[in-house]
C-alpha cells in the first residue's frame, strides 16, 4: 500500500478523528478570535446566504472579469444592514480594495440599486 493510502486508513481510526476535531475546535477558536465579531457575522452571513441559494457565487471577479475562486468584499462596511451587500472581487483586486481602503468600492458599479 502506498503512503497515502495507509494515511486515508488511520484518518478513519476514531482516536485519530476526535483529536483532529479538538485540534480543528482550538485553531478556529484562536483563529477567530483575532477577527473584529462584526466582520465575523458578516462573513457567516454571506457564507449562509451562498448555501442557501440567496446569493450566488460567480465565476468571474466583477472588477477584473478574471475567473477565479472570488471572495465576497463587503463595499459598504460590516454593519448588519449591509451583511449581504457584497460585490464578487478576485484575490488580487480583493486585496487591493482593502489595501486602497476602499469602503465603498461598489458605489460606482450600480449593484443593489
Amino acid at each position: 500500500m502506498c503512503k497515502t493510502a495507509l494515511e486515508k486508513i488511520r484518518a478513519q481510526r476514531p482516536a485519530v478523528r476526535r483529536q483532529r476535531r479538538r485540534y480543528l475546535r482550538q485553531y478556529m477558536t484562536v483563529y477567530r478570535r483575532g477577527i473584529a465579531p462584526e466582520r465575523l457575522r458578516a462573513r457567516d452571513a454571506v457564507k449562509r446566504a451562498v448555501a442557501g441559494g440567496l446569493l450566488i457565487r460567480p465565476k468571474r471577479c466583477e472588477s477584473c472579469n478574471v475567473r477565479s475562486r472570488v471572495h465576497g468584499h463587503h463595499y459598504a462596511g460590516y454593519a448588519r444592514a449591509h451583511w449581504l451587500d457584497v460585490i464578487w472581487l478576485c484575490p488580487l483586486c480583493h486585496k487591493d480594495a482593502h489595501l486602497r481602503g476602499e469602503v465603498d468600492f461598489g458605489a460606482d458599479l450600480d449593484i443593489g440599486s
